[in-house]
């Protein structure tokens, strides 16, 4: 009898303890200012109907959206502090932690170079902006633009959103500026004031989102990636896509072959 009372106790506890784990709350960060990740005037966007759906699961795990600023976030990485991102790419961050883990991706996407159609500028190569007035973003780094910045062969200016470098650009303080195809694609769908834009054919930049994870958390891996998984079928997620208009991005494309090869 003490055996079996023993025996419900161990299980009791370690029940409990599970339990425990696995109601567990996490702070997720979203870094991206722009639509449709974020819309701060609107019931909703496309970071917390990602992180709503979520929520929904019967999984005990729930997670707590935090947007802040991508240099904020970048201590807070370097920091070595707990942490979950959402709609990242592991190469962004592995120089701030060698240890970034990544689930599966949740779609596709590209960096594009905009411009106005009275003066389009065509891009193959970071070379090409040359001599150019290029905005950015702060604390982006972007690859093969950053040292041709460095030796004052292309003048960056840095916004801390698409639409402040959109006002860059109609008042020609750039000739130029990059942008993710996900922004532009919602613009498209949604403003008829940004129609008329001139993309590049090359993208800057090809890659794909996901979630990263520190290494504090690797145990939210899994369940995060069978929620990804389950996206694929999920009616409501893909009505999200198309009412953002990005639709799209859940199929491959313009990715470079070792990007292909890996995801």
């Amino acid at each position: 009898m003490k055996k079996l009372t023993l025996i419900l106790v161990l299980f009791l506890l370690t029940h409990f303890s599970y339990a425990e784990e696995m109601s567990s709350s996490y702070t997720i960060y979203s870094y991206h200012p722009d639509a449709p990740f974020y819309l701060p005037r609107q019931p909703l966007d496309l970071t917390r109907a990602w992180v709503d759906l979520f929520n929904k699961q019967e999984t005990g795990i729930q997670l707590k959206l935090i947007q802040v600023s991508r240099p904020v976030l970048n201590q807070i990485v370097e920091n070595k502090q707990p942490y979950l991102i959402i709609w990242a790419n592991p190469i962004w961050f592995k120089s701030r932690d060698p240890n970034v883990m990544a689930t599966n991706n949740i779609f596709w996407d590209a960096d594009i170079l905009v411009s106005l159609p009275q003066k389009p500028i065509n891009y193959s190569a970071p070379e090409d902006l040359q001599g150019l007035r290029i905005g950015g973003r702060n604390g982006y780094f972007y690859k093969g633009i950053n040292p041709l910045v460095k030796e004052g062969k292309i003048k960056r200016l840095n916004q801390l959103t698409d639409q402040e470098n959109f006002y860059q650009l109609t008042t020609n303080k750039v000739d130029a500026f990059i942008m993710s195809r996900s922004s532009y694609l919602y613009w498209q769908y949604s403003d008829a004031s940004k129609k008329n834009l001139f993309v590049a054919i090359s993208p800057h930049d090809a890659y794909t989102r996901h979630i990263l994870v520190s290494s504090q958390n690797k145990h939210l891996v899994a369940p995060l990636n069978q929620f990804i998984e389950q996206l694929e079928e999920d009616k409501t997620w893909q009505n999200y896509l198309k009412t953002w208009g990005v639709e799209e991005l859940i199929t491959p494309f313009e990715l470079e072959l070792d990007e292909l090869q890996k995801y």
